[in-house]
């Protein structure tokens, strides 16, 4: 995946590939900050991250997955929308994620993690301890659903076309 860091690159000399910051196998410059407008490569990224702005959440049409960054460890900031995911409430209380309410503090915030690692470890070590206390979710759940679909087949309440 090659991804062009815009303002990099026009101050690098314009849109050639030397003005590119890329993330292509055997280069090994990368980027201060890597912005993508393609859909499907965001999830890999955040393997590369120190930190993430999870966008969505200066508006009403949802906020992205905070989950991938937190996988990953990476600390992230979301917009004040964001509050209403389940997910992102949790990370907030545990310390993994901050809200930002413009890009002054959005800055702000990146600049104090940057500057103080200790404090951006710690905020990527509550990310991913969030993810580690719920590893196994997806199957305790589909045990729950067995368990309440065969007692409520053995039951009759369910019917031949509801199983």
């Amino acid at each position: 995946v090659s991804c062009p860091v815009e303002r990099q690159a026009e101050a690098q000399g314009g849109d050639s590939p030397e003005g590119r910051g890329t993330l292509e196998a055997g280069v090994a410059r990368v980027p201060d900050a890597i912005l993508v407008d393609r859909v499907g490569v965001l999830a890999d990224l955040y393997g590369l991250a120190t930190v993430a702005y999870v966008g969505g959440g200066f508006h009403d049409a949802g906020l992205h997955s905070v989950l991938e960054p937190a996988a990953f460890g990476v600390p992230m900031l979301v917009g004040p929308k964001g509050r209403d995911s389940i997910h992102i409430a949790r990370l907030l209380v545990g310390g993994a994620a901050r809200v930002v309410t413009d890009v002054e503090v959005l800055a702000r915030v990146v600049v104090e993690w940057l500057d103080a690692p200790e404090k951006k470890e710690a905020h990527g070590r509550c990310a991913m301890d969030y993810i580690e206390n719920h590893r196994g979710s997806a199957e305790r759940t589909a045990n729950l659903i067995t368990r309440i679909v065969l007692q409520e087949t053995t039951r009759g309440t369910l019917s031949e076309r509801e199983t």
